[in-house]
């Protein structure tokens, strides 16, 4: 049997495969983008979508405008950061505010993150879980839906989650110092986008110190400077987020409220 598959496969050209491959994976990522750009002006505009727009248009008044650095919006609400209303400041500057302007770049950005998870399984798992896994996750409902309206906003939640998960194998596999320091840069605008993201980087520390110990204490032998320096910054990190916490989102408050 097993030289019966391989004198099959033996007919078709080396690359084969490959482009078989790129056209099943560019096909679904259309379907994806067609279902969730289909009449993209309907339902009407939604309360968490448009969240963003007054400081995307400059922050002309202080609706969901925070705090700011000068004139320039920096948070629009104590847990959201203006990172959106930043990447959405050319685009209405050159289109205009629409339901398509609004809602077009966020299924695009929503279709790049499809294409990471897809590469994050075929990493993690194996190339047919990942054709499986991208079919399936292109006419998901719940994802199109999230997608296509942003509530939440959830869109550069998933887009930074699904980038820092495959940085993260990609640290895993090489153990290359410039992968940390991307994985922090990406941890940091996932925070900044929105706060409740810290709670992904504390279980994705937690898993990873928890499964690959032996992995962070080599890496640590060897490279025992840039460890430190990322101790320290990740230490910098957790007071800082507990300084704004305390000063921005008093929970104890409002779970003192809670029966």
């Amino acid at each position: 049997m097993k030289k019966l598959i391989n004198t099959f496969f033996k007919l078709f050209p080396k690359n084969f495969l490959s482009w078989s491959e790129l056209v099943y994976v560019v096909l679904a990522l259309l379907l994806f983008t067609f279902l969730a750009g289909y009449k993209i002006g309907k339902p009407g505009l939604y309360y968490d979508e448009l969240l963003f727009v007054n400081g995307a248009l400059g922050g002309k008044i202080d609706m969901f405008v925070h705090s700011r650095v000068g004139n320039l919006p920096l948070m629009l609400m104590p847990y959201i950061g203006a990172l959106k209303a930043w990447i959405f400041y050319p685009i209405f500057k050159i289109f205009g505010v629409t339901p398509e302007s609004i809602r077009w770049p966020v299924v695009a950005i929503g279709t790049l993150t499809l294409w990471i998870n897809y590469r994050f399984i075929k990493m993690t798992f194996s190339r047919s879980a990942a054709l499986i896994f991208l079919l399936l996750a292109a006419v998901e409902p719940s994802t199109l839906f999230h997608t296509r309206l942003d509530w939440g906003p959830t869109v550069l939640m998933m887009f930074f989650r699904s980038l820092l998960l495959f940085f993260i194998f990609v640290w895993i596999k090489t153990k290359k110092s410039w992968v940390l320091i991307v994985i922090g840069i990406v941890g940091l605008l996932g925070i900044f986008d929105k706060l409740n993201f810290v709670w992904f980087i504390s279980a994705a520390v937690i898993s990873l110190v928890m499964v690959y110990p032996k992995r962070f204490i080599s890496y640590a032998k060897y490279h025992w400077r840039g460890s430190l320096v990322l101790a320290v910054l990740g230490l910098m990190s957790v007071i800082g987020f507990f300084l704004y916490t305390n000063y921005n989102l008093p929970l104890g408050k409002e779970l003192g409220s809670l029966d």
